[in-house]
């Protein structure tokens, strides 16, 4: 994944296997389509109906509201769903 700038923290994959999702120490938090396999610079509006087979990432919609506003997000170190 040569389009994030720093090391992966996170990656998720869809239930469909169609996307996968990662962020790195950036707080980068990146969408790539799997049958294209490239990157989808729009893989946040475009996944929003999207069922994910893990939920790992400590960035995005499924943990809206864990970071306070005043946070560096260092403060939490992992997140788990399902």
């Amino acid at each position: 994944m040569r389009e994030h700038s720093t090391y992966l923290t996170s990656v998720d994959w869809s239930a469909d296997s169609k996307y996968i999702r990662s962020t790195d120490g950036a707080q980068e938090l990146l969408y790539f389509n799997i049958p294209e396999f490239k990157q989808d610079k729009f893989g946040k509006s475009n996944t929003v109906d999207t069922v994910w087979a893990t939920n790992t990432a400590k960035f995005g919609w499924h943990v809206q509201g864990i970071h306070h506003s005043d946070e560096d997000y260092t403060h939490i170190n992992a997140v788990c769903g399902d």
